[in-house]
Parts: C-alpha cells; sequence; structure tokens
C-alpha cells in the first residue's frame, strides 16, 4: 500500500509514518511540530479524506481525521499549514466548499452550492447508490446503481454499464458526478437502470489489487464485466438481454 516513510539523507528509511490496508492518496506536506497532512482512501476506496499524523513513531496515536462530511475531500493548506480550504462532494450533493483550521475545526462555509440544491429539489431526480458483489473469486467489486425514480419492482428494465475499467482509474467515487450525473438521471427518466462498476486494476486498494492487470490488460476486466452483467441479470428487476455497455 502507498504510505509515507521519513528517510535521512542518505536514502535510508528512518522509519515508516502511515501504516494499514489503505492508501494515501495526497501528501500534502509537514507543518509544525513534525504535523505531517495528507488525504487517503482509509475510509472507504470509494471515498477521501484529509488526515494528519506526527512524524514521530512516540506519536502515531495523534493520527486525526480533519475531514468530517463523507464523500470525497481534496484539501489545499496554506503555506504554513496552519489552514486548508476543503472541498468536499458526495454522490447526489453538489460540492461544499469551507475554509478550516488545521485541526479540521471549520471556520467558515465559503460555497455550498445552495441555489443549485433548491434547483434540483424541482426533478424527480434518481438516487446513486453504492454496492458490492463477490466476482466469483473471492474479490469484493465496489459499484454503483442509479433506478428510475416510479421504479416497478415487477418490471425488468435495461442496463446501461458506465465504465472506465482502469488502469489506475476509477469511476465508483463518492462524488459529484457533474454533467455525466445529470445525463445518467435522463436515461433513469427514460427508463434505464445506470451502473458502474470498478473491476481489478483500479486504484484505491492497494498495489496488488492495482497491478493484478500489468502487462495483462483487457483479461482480468473484462472477467470482472462478464460476471458483474450476470449479477446484474440475476436481479429480478432487470432484464439480462438488454444490457449494454458504454465508456472508453
Amino acid at each position: 500500500y502507498n504510505h509515507v516513510y521519513v528517510f535521512d539523507m542518505t536514502g535510508t528509511v528512518v522509519h515508516q509514518v502511515t501504516s494499514g490496508n489503505w492508501d494515501v492518496m495526497d501528501f500534502y506536506g509537514v507543518g509544525e511540530k513534525g504535523i505531517v497532512y495528507y488525504s487517503s482512501s482509509e475510509i472507504s476506496a470509494m471515498e477521501k479524506h484529509v488526515f494528519s499524523i506526527s512524524i514521530l513513531p512516540s506519536r502515531k496515536s495523534t493520527k486525526k481525521q480533519l475531514s468530517t462530511r463523507s464523500g470525497t475531500n481534496d484539501a489545499t493548506f496554506s503555506s504554513s499549514k496552519k489552514y486548508f480550504i476543503n472541498f468536499n462532494s458526495q454522490a447526489n450533493t453538489p460540492p461544499y466548499i469551507t475554509l478550516n483550521e488545521n485541526s479540521g475545526k471549520e471556520i467558515r462555509m465559503l460555497e455550498n452550492n445552495q441555489k443549485l440544491t433548491e434547483k434540483l429539489k424541482e426533478y424527480t431526480l434518481a438516487k446513486k447508490e453504492f454496492f458490492s458483489f463477490d466476482n466469483g473469486t473471492g474479490t469484493s467489486l465496489n459499484c454503483w446503481m442509479m433506478k428510475p425514480a416510479d421504479l416497478d419492482p415487477f418490471k425488468k428494465y435495461p442496463v446501461l454499464v458506465a465504465i472506465y475499467g482502469g488502469p489506475g482509474s476509477n469511476t465508483v467515487n463518492d462524488s459529484w458526478g457533474g454533467t455525466n450525473y445529470m445525463w445518467h438521471q435522463l436515461l433513469c427518466q427514460e427508463g434505464f437502470i445506470v451502473v458502474s462498476c470498478d473491476p481489478r486494476g483500479t486504484m484505491n486498494r492497494g498495489r496488488d489489487f492495482k497491478h493484478s492487470t500489468y502487462m495483462n490488460l483487457g483479461k482480468l476486466e473484462t472477467e470482472d464485466f462478464i460476471d458483474f452483467a450476470e449479477y446484474l441479470g440475476a436481479q429480478t428487476y432487470i432484464d439480462k438481454a438488454r444490457i449494454g455497455m458504454h465508456g472508453w
């Protein structure tokens, strides 16, 4: 897994600062008293959160989660690392931007997209729902699904699988999708179910998961999407003869 280490000036590792079965995603730098600021997938590979931790091994217990809102959080720190702007977004909620102290305490809200949020309430929008399934090899894959708001569980619906499929790029993120999100809403209003899945080869789940497709692109990802289609086809409300795929 991708983690933060301390090296001496000869290039020798002194000690490891962060550890666990998750990836450090961004390294924001070191502030006063040797506090390291970073983001990681510790909460979930589908989320991103901002943390701080002491660079000293004896003070690892000082690790603190600075982002308080679920979803995807990106931070821009001041040069002194005393303050940061937190950019938060969630799958069904537009971006929410705040100014924070390096303790995580919110100083003030900078943008809450209230006008957009109120406008979206005028529409009957589908909710993006997250789930996972076993691809048959014992590997759990992260997915999301958007169903028509008026879905009838006794009817069968066609499905669009919206993919990227790696390597090293995820589509199953708890973050605001912008124009794609609104396009998927249109498809739901037209009677489609829209889904996505992050197969083997995607990010934020460690090196082995990401590198499983290295020098072998197209094989494991295809197998995962076949398994995904079979999983979808087994759902009572999905027409397994009408599953399409669109993406890169």
